[in-house]
């Protein structure tokens, strides 16, 4: 549908914000980039590398057998890193054991409480509690570095473990068991807040979570063996490698002093690389964190420029324009006072003067004829004045609570005849009673004006205008403003795009002997009745006119 817009209704252009998107879419970046330059460096402040373990031999000095021991060689340092990522996943084999062993309890321990001392505070421990495993669960899900489980996965492929216990490296997967048993295990018969809860239910409960239970017990002896498994491992791999008998030599006195430096240079290099990766990493931090929140601030001032700023700068080119414009009419109304008069008196005189020798023709002959064309002539500039001084210069109006029915009534009895004998049928629709403050007088010129308008753009022999009313609501609250909107709808061809531009314009008319003075007027009176006059047409289907009115608090 293409909108008409009177001079009296400002609209605002909206278009998509796709500055402040762009600005929100870089402050998420930053957040993302910042958000995880801050993971990693809580990743490397948290590993501390193990102390060193020193090995030690014996100086003979006496003839006694003794036992010779080589020196150990140095751990690779790709080893020792893989060991002290299989030491944090034994740490989360212990913490899952250690979270699900006494939360169980806790939570059975509940219950069996709520039995004896009908307290339902125990029930509400025992939902916390299984919401603080769940939760705790989740949170080891998200942090769970799925790169460093491909990496011991490919390690162990290389170096198997030599014993007969079994090494799970997929703790994913275990987790991700272990919480749907426990899962199993809250659902048995929910305890949800609010719910009525009788001893037999919470009986009931006891009795179905025992095989779920059972399985979680399971669950926690398997993490329990995989952290023993793990550890074993680990010291296995970190144990020195036993040298072959010795001959037997003679003993002596035997002086006791370490041999090499316990894995201290593969410690030192750790600690090496963590230094460094924190003193590149802590400046990108901050400067991060200093442009998130320059972008923060960018982003606040463009979203407060475009919601306070611009509709505040808008309102005030609309209030400016709006007293230049009645600066501009209260110019033109004192130019159209003494114009009107400057021409009123000529035509008063001509009047006059035309009636004098109109007395002395002869009706029916032709000089009669010419005097009766100027007489009208005369009388149709005569009304121009009185509608141009209408414009320049309106009355004010008398307001008094008005219903749309009997407005339209009113205008039905007068121009219906004329309608009904051009073929045009004029109905009255959808009816509101709510009452608004009018001046009747020139509401009712505003509507006989529209109406003629409407039935002037009907083409076609048959046709229809049909006027209808609602009431209308907008804003909440104490802000909630009620309007009446009436409406006058034609079945004609639609208003061309280029006539819709100036349809308010004074003196602008399609009609051949039109003024084009009455839709500027009608604008003008809806203007001093504080409302709002617009259309909407679509060419073929016809136009709508519409007077939004404040509603009567009466």
């Amino acid at each position: 549908m293409l909108n008409g817009n009177s001079p009296i209704i400002p609209r605002l252009n909206t278009r998509i914000p796709l500055f402040e998107t762009v600005l929100l879419l870089v402050a998420a970046a930053l957040g993302w980039a910042t958000f995880h330059t801050y993971t990693a460096l809580n990743e490397i402040n948290r590993r501390v590398a193990p102390q060193p373990q020193f090995q030690q031999a014996e100086e003979t000095r006496t003839t006694e057998p003794v036992e010779i021991r080589e020196p150990q060689k140095q751990q690779d340092p790709l080893e020792f890193l893989n060991l002290s990522a299989l030491l944090d996943l034994k740490n989360r084999y212990t913490d899952l054991a250690d979270q699900l062993e006494p939360g169980l309890a806790e939570m059975r321990d509940a219950l069996q409480r709520f039995l004896r001392e009908k307290n339902r505070a125990e029930i509400r421990r025992y939902r916390e509690k299984g919401q603080a495993i769940d939760q705790w669960m989740r949170k080891q899900q998200e942090n769970y570095d799925r790169r460093k489980q491909q990496a011991l996965l490919e390690w162990l492929t290389t170096h198997p473990p030599t014993n007969t216990n079994f090494i799970t490296v997929n703790y994913e997967v275990f987790l991700n068991s272990a919480q749907r048993t426990f899962s199993n295990y809250l659902a048995t018969v929910p305890l949800t807040e609010g719910q009525r809860l009788t001893p037999d239910l919470v009986q009931m409960k006891l009795a179905r979570m025992t095989e779920p239970e059972r399985e979680l017990i399971t669950t926690v002896r398997k993490a329990r063996d995989q952290a023993t498994n793990i550890s074993s491992f680990v010291k296995t791999r970190q144990a020195p490698t036993p040298a072959p008998a010795p001959p037997a030599v003679p003993r002596v006195t035997t002086t006791i002093r370490p041999i090499g430096d316990g894995g201290a240079s593969i410690i030192t290099q750790f600690t090496s690389l963590q230094n460094e990766a924190r003193e590149r990493l802590q400046p990108l931090f901050y400067i991060l964190i200093a442009t998130l929140i320059v972008q923060c601030i960018i982003t606040i001032v463009a979203f407060y420029n475009r919601i306070v700023v611009a509709p505040l700068r808008q309102k005030l080119i609309e209030n400016n324009t709006a007293i230049e414009h009645q600066r501009k009419l209260t110019h033109f109304a004192r130019l159209a006072t003494g114009l009107a008069h400057e021409i009123r008196n000529p035509l008063t005189a001509i009047s006059v003067r035309l009636f004098t020798l109109q007395k002395s023709m002869g009706k029916g002959t032709s000089e009669h004829s010419d005097a009766s064309l100027i007489r009208n002539e005369i009388d149709r500039l005569e009304q121009i004045l009185k509608n141009f001084l209408k414009l320049a210069r309106p009355n004010e109006p008398k307001f008094m609570p008005v219903t749309a029915e009997t407005a339209f009534r009113e205008v039905i009895d007068l121009l219906a005849p004329q309608l009904q004998r051009r073929g045009f049928a004029l109905k009255l629709d959808s009816m509101t009673h709510t009452p608004f403050l009018a001046d009747p007088l020139q509401l009712k010129q505003v509507l006989i004006n529209l109406i003629q308008n409407a039935a002037d753009s009907i083409e076609e022999e048959t046709g229809s205008v049909t006027l209808r009313a609602r009431h209308e609501r907008t804003g909440r609250g104490v802000k909630a403003v009620k309007k009446v909107t009436l409406e006058v709808e034609d079945s004609g061809s639609g208003i061309a795009p280029e006539v819709q531009e100036r349809l308010f314009d004074p003196f602008f008319s399609t009609k051949e002997n039109g003024t084009g003075l009455g839709l500027a007027i009608a604008a003008k009176i809806i203007e001093q009745h504080k409302g709002t006059l617009d259309f909407e047409t679509r060419l073929g289907h016809g136009t709508v006119f519409r007077i939004t009115l404040p509603a009567s608090s009466q």
